[in-house]
């Protein structure tokens, strides 16, 4: 009896690791952040290989997990159980789940620039909550706006005004100046020329 027992514990956990196996990335589609990879070997990595952490107790292996917000997150719900600052980066550094890139961008009657969600994130006077979803989806397909539009305070608008091309509107220190181009916003130190 105890030589069943080795290959019996075997035989009952195989399709765990294997379904753990083929599962290396989860790929979740939110309604309105964008997509957020999940990786497994990550996560077990962290957690010292030891998948009841998880399973079963904030997900169920095999259901489809029922969108969670950001603020039931905030509370400890799903991923914002270990991801609260203190056992696991936590929830503000949105980058580190949420996909981010280069957004290319075609403005009517001007051209195309490419909005950097690096850069502006890197300012540290931002987040994306500022951006998104009040002034964007996190989505491709935000309609594009013409310039009078921005200048009237739509789309970059929001936050850059019309006084002089693509100046903050404020909440940026006021040496800070930007200029679009087709390969990214670059910062300039000092006042452009008029």
């Amino acid at each position: 009896m105890k030589r069943l027992l080795v290959p019996a514990i075997v035989l009952l956990f195989l399709p765990v690791i294997l379904f753990a196996r083929d599962y290396k990335i989860v790929t979740f589609a939110t309604e309105t952040a964008g997509t957020v990879a999940f990786s497994h070997p990550v996560h077990l990595k962290a957690l010292g290989n030891n998948c009841t952490l998880c399973h079963n107790t904030l997900f169920t292996i095999g259901d489809k997990a029922a969108p969670v917000t950001m603020k039931a997150m905030e509370q400890g719900a799903s991923c914002g159980a270990c991801h609260n600052g203190k056992r696991a980066f936590g929830l503000p550094a949105c980058t580190r789940c949420h996909v981010t890139r280069e957004v290319p961008i075609d403005i009517p009657s001007f051209g195309a620039v490419v909005f950097s969600h690096a850069f502006h994130l890197g300012l540290g006077a931002y987040g994306c909550a500022d951006c998104h979803n009040a002034v964007f989806r996190a989505a491709t397909d935000n309609p594009n706006v013409s310039m009078k539009a921005m200048e009237q305070g739509k789309s970059c608008g929001a936050c850059h005004d019309a006084a002089l091309p693509f100046r903050s509107r404020g909440t940026a220190p006021a040496a800070m100046w930007f200029v679009t181009s087709p390969l990214r916003h670059r910062q300039r130190s000092a006042t452009p020329s008029i």
